[in-house]
């Protein structure tokens, strides 16, 4: 165990170079283990009982990615610059709106109690920027002052529900507790279903643990679950009602157009300093209109994520013509480049 000279508080030998509780820079002898949170904004209410989860669960306890708010960024217009998604931010834009519009309220009617009820629903199939947006949706509320910190803690459904009996429940605590005045995001939640057997039910654990810490920290916690549309109905029509309940929103994210993919893909492109011919550009937008067409029939298909491997598989192929070619331009991808096969297509789950 590792002592904070800080906090005082004792700690678990794998917690990192700081303190999960006060931040506090811990010395070499005290820091041997490298899966650290990073430093924190917990409430001192809970600092405690965290320090206690932590412990318990030591080096058993799955990963949790904590995005901190970054003041010197501006949330707004990082939606707006995402690509598509229309819905999306139309759904957020109306939010804020009507919580605006009740804080005025308020203002004129003081016995006004507002909530802040939204957990949310996120549907959507794989690579349509669920993650991306629920990072951006806690630096946003966080700017309309509806929570204190803007912390975003993501998780995996599916990486808590193994270990001992009483281990997701505890898991799922902690992630809650280090979420307030935050985002706790939870993807693949659907993963919580048909869980049942030998070492318990794990995912009704995290389901029955998150149900009354929503209602008993609504005013600090906000809490996103997303994954596919179908398998996200099953979870809401199968969990207790308390629980269904407390998703008052759903946002739905659309598949990306093949005019969206396009940009998506000259975006990457851009980032990594090339530019595309004409002729690319051209032969790339019809081979985006074979990848929309054909994405209701592939499995595979993963919206920005296809588009992405589709870039790295184009740059492969850049990088060997340019080899060949010592007099070739290397900063731009030309038409030979995106000559992919079907059989290649196939292989990168483009088609």
């Amino acid at each position: 165990m590792a002592i904070c000279s800080q906090c005082g508080v004792s700690l678990p030998e794998n917690c990192g170079t700081y303190c999960p509780l006060c931040g506090a820079e811990l010395s070499q002898e005290a820091s041997v283990g490298a899966n650290s949170y990073g430093d924190t904004d917990y409430f001192p209410e809970v600092r405690e009982e965290i320090a206690a989860l932590l412990s318990e669960l030591d080096k058993m306890r799955p990963a949790l990615t904590k995005h901190k708010y970054n003041p010197a960024k501006r949330y707004w217009d990082e939606l707006e610059s995402l690509t598509g998604m229309t819905r999306v931010k139309e759904q957020l834009r109306d939010f804020i709106i009507d919580f605006n519009v009740q804080k005025v309220r308020q203002f004129n009617h003081p016995d006004l109690l507002i909530s802040c009820p939204f957990n949310c629903i996120f549907k959507g199939r794989p690579g349509t920027g669920k993650t991306t947006v629920a990072r951006i949706v806690a630096g946003i509320l966080k700017e309309e002052g509806i929570i204190s910190n803007g912390c975003c803690v993501e998780m995996d459904a599916s990486s808590i529900t193994s270990g001992w009996i009483g281990f997701s429940a505890k898991f799922a605590r902690l992630a809650a507790l280090e979420s307030l005045g935050g985002v706790l995001f939870i993807d693949e939640a659907y993963s919580l279903l048909n869980t049942e057997g030998s070492k318990g039910n794990p995912g009704k654990e995290v389901i029955d643990t998150l149900t009354p810490m929503m209602e008993n920290y609504r005013d600090k916690l906000i809490v996103i679950f997303a994954g596919y549309d179908k398998e996200m109905n099953e979870l809401l029509e199968r969990t207790n009602p308390g629980f269904a309940s407390r998703f008052k929103n759903e946002i739905h994210f659309d598949d990306y157009s093949a005019k969206d993919m396009l940009q998506i893909f000259n975006d990457i492109a851009t980032k990594n300093h090339y530019t595309l011919s004409s002729q690319a550009q051209g032969r790339l937008a019809a081979l985006f209109d074979v990848i929309y067409s054909r994405k209701d029939i592939n499995p595979r298909f993963a919206n920005a994520r296809t588009v992405r491997t589709l870039f790295e598989t184009i740059r492969s192929k850049a990088s060997a013509r340019m080899a060949r070619d010592r007099s070739a331009n290397y900063d731009v991808i030309v038409q030979e480049d995106i000559a992919l096969s079907a059989e290649e297509l196939k292989q990168i789950g483009a088609i």
